[in-house]
């Protein structure tokens, strides 16, 4: 497996930053997964990324803020990892995750603690719609067994 690593968003490690940063704090099952396909220069290169669009649904609003910008909502989509293709062929495939965080994979549930993006329009980019993200790494947690884990 890849371990991928990124920037956060927010600080996300502690219960304390989950409550500043959060509009809320759901439980969620993942629903239905669709491949994004890669690029096409990906795909000429011989390598690249294909990512996943995952739909979790939201089983229960565990925390919400007094600030929250919407009300939680019932599913949303997210952009997951997927895997890591090579030497010409998307059949060859290594999984991918986040450093210090779960898959999302169907069959489990997870803790994620959420804020709503505004929709914006970045000079180059388009418009880029309103979404639910999580806060950074370390804002989401596998619940395995009734307990709250890695």
């Amino acid at each position: 497996m890849i371990l991928a690593h990124g920037a956060d968003r927010h600080p996300a490690q502690t219960a304390t930053d989950w409550v500043t940063y959060a509009d809320h704090v759901v439980e969620v099952t993942p629903v239905v997964e669709r491949e994004i396909s890669p690029s096409q220069d990906e795909v000429d290169r011989g390598e690249g990324l294909i990512l996943r669009k995952v739909t979790l649904r939201v089983d229960k609003v565990l925390w919400s803020s007094d600030t929250a910008a919407k009300a939680a909502p019932a599913s949303f989509e997210w952009i997951a990892h997927g895997w890591q293709f090579t030497d010409g062929s998307m059949d060859n495939r290594t999984e991918m995750a986040g450093e210090g965080e779960p898959r999302i994979e169907a069959g489990h549930h997870y803790v994620m603690a959420i804020d709503w993006q505004a929709p914006k329009c970045d000079p180059g980019d388009g418009e880029i719609p309103g979404q639910w993200r999580g806060l950074g790494s370390e804002s989401r947690r596998c619940h395995v067994v009734g307990r709250v884990g890695v």
